[in-house]
């Protein structure tokens, strides 16, 4: 089936010619004299490409432009004009114009700039596809983001219910999901918070309560000193996070708490626990 083009030229001869050299190239064409005529065929016809004059009556190019992309967002425009200036280009790259031909230009001009412009659509019309058909990232790759994940996906069930007990998560039970390899991605994640919270009986998430019920999946493998591979990674990933806003804020642990958005107290038990010592920042 061949791409359809829609012309927009109030230049009943340039409309001709255009029309010309694209049948010639066996492209389907149709022809509007007026941003008003091209309107009703937009509206009616699956366009592959518009090609459309700058200056006409009636809000000229960019009215014909705005119209065909409240229809079809990527629908290709090349522009066409008597008058170039750099600003008007400018203004047309910006409102979605692919190409900018000037007048007078050859048939062979005009068809080579069509089908430069087609496949380029069909190019990224392919790479969305793959984009859309590539799996998600797995949470073992990133399992730094599985306690803030765990944390929000409490907080949505809180909105939800605020008549639940539980308000939050022990240290232990975010190292615990962390841990894990979440086959199932996100969604494996929310249902065990949700099955964990079904199991508290306190204001806080324990590791027993996610081991109720089966709410995590199996463990992962451990290494030799007996810590998971996935937390030693984001331990790693945390301590190193620390010891970096600890040296922009020159060692002083009461500025990096406020520049993390965490009480003081807080900030020491972690350096605590991740073992940070003095030799890794100035003391504060």
């Amino acid at each position: 089936m061949p791409e359809r083009i829609l012309i927009v030229e109030d230049d009943r001869d340039m409309l001709a010619s255009c029309r010309q050299a694209l049948e010639g190239a066996k492209f389907a064409v149709f022809l509007a004299l007026s941003p008003k005529e091209a309107a009703p065929i937009l509206q009616r016809e699956e366009l592959d490409l518009v090609l459309t004059d700058l200056r006409m009556p009636n809000g000229g190019g960019q009215a014909v432009i705005q119209a065909a992309h409240r229809v079809a967002p990527d629908l290709p425009v090349i522009l066409i004009t008597a008058y170039p200036s750099v600003e008007s280009a400018i203004q047309a790259f910006k409102g979605g114009v692919v190409d900018y031909l000037t007048k007078p230009f050859t048939g062979d001009q005009l068809v080579d700039a069509v089908r430069s412009a087609l496949l380029a659509r069909q190019a990224k019309e392919h790479a969305d596809l793959l984009r859309r058909m590539e799996p998600a990232p797995a949470l073992s790759e990133k399992p730094e983001i599985i306690p803030h994940l765990a944390v929000r996906f409490l907080d949505a069930l809180l909105k939800e219910n605020p008549k639940l007990r539980v308000k939050g998560f022990s240290d232990e039970a975010l190292d615990l999901l962390a841990d894990q390899d979440w086959p199932g991605n996100s969604a494996e994640l929310r249902a065990a918070v949700q099955k964990a919270v079904s199991k508290a009986t306190g204001a806080v998430i324990t590791v027993e309560d996610l081991r109720k019920g089966g709410a995590i999946p199996r463990p992962m493998e451990r290494t030799t000193d007996g810590v998971s591979a996935r937390r030693a990674v984001l331990r790693d990933y945390e301590r190193n996070y620390l010891v970096d806003m600890l040296a922009r804020h020159g060692g002083n642990v009461t500025y990096t708490a406020e520049a993390l958005g965490i009480h003081r107290v807080t900030l020491q038990r972690l350096i605590k626990k991740l073992g940070i010592i003095k030799s890794s920042r100035p003391a504060s």
